[in-house]
């Protein structure tokens, strides 16, 4: 039974429906060979079995399948591994990536790196630029999951002020973080080489859940806690072996992962994520003077600690922007001009819409070239 068990957890898609149907047969016949503990493998039995069919019936809310193919060499991975952050994407690479949902591809976009493992900004020569620099932090929302690399937000911002450098530190998976392990590392300031003007955080819902290790992605990511009334980095998330195996299992459950992990959240998480960001802020003041820093959030409705979020960061002091509230639309995961279908990232028209925020209220007004009278 238990070596089954470890081959359902490892190839099965959804191992817990016959995991269940097994254990149900199992209590069932314990019961009948035990006569005394009949009733008790009944009524397990049937649970066992009530839990196997609604692992079956359930349907995941992102019934995709996901490709990334490297356009440098046959079966080179898109990614790298990291000691600072884990996994960055792949240095001077270019790889295509693939989303079919329903037989429908939604996603075929190209992503090109440079050699700094940061996605590849449509920059004019160095000589046109102001010296000017805004830094664009956050995860695949930032990077540009599923639009090509002059669609992406940095990117539009960029081609809206031709002036400007603009780096786009965002990845798939990331958070808070990963920013703050980029900015305490002295990443960024390497990669910028001079102070840059703008930094701006995007983020989502899903990255409190990112930061307290329960996402199922990143296992990795650098792990942030409570050091009496400081925050620092712990290790790695992956560090806690025990929890994370534990994590892993769980997540292999549709009823776990589209029913409970949505609302897995406590107050300590939001309360630890907002603390992080304070601390990326307090980073960025202190190694770039003069440098604003911004969070752009997205309250996602389908997101049901959104509110909790969004109350949270109200009160953090920062420097605030809701989406809610300049294109409320971009977040309706149904309005597929806005949403990627069946995958929810933000579509080229979504990135242009934020673009023109940023230019327009976060970036400084734009000043006209030298003997131009405005």
């Amino acid at each position: 039974m238990g070596l089954i068990a470890i081959l359902l957890l490892k190839f099965s898609p959804v191992p817990y429906c016959p995991i269940g149907l097994l254990l149900g047969a199992w209590c069932l016949w314990a019961g009948f060979i035990n006569r005394r503990w009949q009733r008790w493998g009944v009524n397990l039995s049937v649970a066992m079995v009530t839990l196997a069919i609604a692992e079956l019936l359930i349907e995941p809310r992102r019934p995709v399948t996901s490709r990334y193919q490297s356009l440098d060499a046959p079966g080179l991975s898109h990614v790298q591994n990291d000691e600072l952050l884990g996994t960055v994407p792949r240095s001077h690479s270019r790889s295509r990536h693939t989303v079919v949902a329903h037989g429908q591809t939604v996603i075929d976009a190209i992503y090109t790196v440079d050699d700094q493992s940061l996605r590849l900004m449509p920059q004019g020569s160095l000589e046109e630029k102001s010296g000017e620099t805004v830094v664009f932090l956050g995860c695949s929302f930032t990077y540009g999951e599923g639009v090509g690399d002059d669609e992406t937000l940095p990117a539009r911002v960029a081609l809206c002020r031709p002036r400007w450098r603009v780096l786009n530190f965002g990845f798939s998976g990331y958070g808070p973080h990963h920013m703050l392990a980029n900015l305490e590392s002295g990443r960024v300031s390497r990669i910028c080489g001079e102070n840059p003007r703008i930094a701006i955080f995007q983020m989502i819902p899903g990255h409190v859940q990112r930061v307290a290790g329960w996402a199922p992605v990143r296992p990795d990511a650098p792990w942030y806690g409570w050091q009496g009334s400081e925050v620092r980095r712990l290790g790695r998330l992956d560090d806690r072996r025990v929890l994370l195996t534990v994590k892993r299992l769980l997540w292999k459950s549709r009823i776990f992962s589209e029913l409970i992990a949505p609302h897995i959240v406590s107050q300590a998480d939001v309360d630890l994520t907002v603390a992080i960001l304070q601390r990326s802020a307090r980073e960025v003041a202190r190694q770039f003077p003069g440098c604003e820093f911004h969070v752009l959030l997205w309250t996602l409705p389908e997101d049901p600690f959104s509110p909790r979020v969004r109350t949270a960061l109200q009160k953090s002091g920062l420097k605030l922007h809701l989406v809610e509230d300049f294109a409320p639309e971009v977040q309706q995961p149904e309005d597929f001009r806005y949403r990627i279908p069946f995958d929810s990232h933000p579509t080229a028209l979504a990135h242009q819409r934020l673009a023109d925020y940023v230019c327009r209220e976060i970036l400084p007004p734009t000043e006209p070239p030298a003997g131009v009278t405005p």
